[in-house]
């Protein structure tokens, strides 16, 4: 069974860090689908771009998969990019074994030069079985190929531009003092315009504010109904207040019932 989690990371984003929370442990059958956005627009990377996760763990190690060469023991893309331009990765073992939040991005590429990072949180939750968890390493599984390779991505790893990240994470406050709630939202068959199609939303019972993030989490019926429709994706912006519904590709055909995590983020 496949476990994904879907998620929205804006490449200009500055004031809020999307946290994905997973158990310790949790490997392999896991999956995070991420939709860039520039703006709050869906954005497509450009011919020949190539996508790269690098994660720092709590206890200082790191791992860092891509999608331009297969996991040689799974003979499988860890990162790829799919057709509508969203990017899966899929979680190994070692991105959960330490407890605690990892500081992750994906990092787009183009031949060996950096385009551009999106900060996001991987919040690991510990389990009581500790028995058998895998020992936390460095994994830069992926870029095995050539002793050569693996040193100059583990360069990249390293960079003046990935350390600034991580000091731009940490700028952004202690993530785990946010407040957040979940939702349940209906989304009716009323989507205006021409694509991507849009629908104005509200909340019961909750005060959305400029500062309000808001996740959506689709369950199976939710994307079911996606699929059948032709809608690639659907997430929700914030524009000082006003939270609007985006559909990319065509609009759903019949309502959809979503749960929304919202967070009240900092400002910097």
């Amino acid at each position: 069974m496949n476990y994904t989690r879907y998620i929205n990371l804006d490449i200009n984003a500055t004031s809020a860090v999307t946290v994905v929370s997973v158990k310790q442990s949790d490997a392999f059958a896991r999956f995070i689908n991420v939709t860039l956005m520039k703006d709050g627009v869906k954005y497509t990377p450009e011919s020949g771009v190539w996508a790269m996760f690098r994660c720092e763990k709590p206890d200082g190690h790191g791992v860092l998969t891509d999608s331009r060469s297969k996991d040689p023991e799974l003979d499988r893309y860890l990162v790829s990019i799919g057709n509508d331009s969203t990017i899966t990765i899929e979680l190994i073992d070692q991105v959960t074994t330490a407890v605690g939040r990892c500081k992750c991005d994906v990092c787009l590429m183009q031949g060996n030069h950096v385009l551009s990072t999106t900060p996001f949180i991987i919040d690991v939750k510990p389990i009581p079985n500790i028995a058998s968890l895998v020992v936390s390493t460095d994994d830069f599984r992926t870029l095995s190929k050539s002793l050569a390779e693996v040193e100059e991505l583990k360069s990249i790893l390293m960079d003046d531009d990935f350390l600034d990240l991580v000091q731009e994470i940490k700028a952004l406050g202690d993530v785990s003092k946010l407040k957040s709630s979940v939702a349940t939202l209906t989304l009716p068959n009323t989507w205006s315009g021409d694509g991507p199609f849009t629908q104005d939303i509200t909340v019961s019972g909750y005060t959305v504010t400029a500062n309000t993030l808001v996740n959506l989490m689709c369950d199976s019926t939710a994307i079911e109904t996606m699929v059948t429709s032709g809608t690639s994706n659907i997430f929700v912006s914030n524009n000082n207040g006003t939270l609007t519904a985006y559909a990319i590709g065509a609009k759903p055909t019949a309502s959809i019932t979503v749960q929304a995590v919202l967070t009240e983020t900092q400002s910097v």
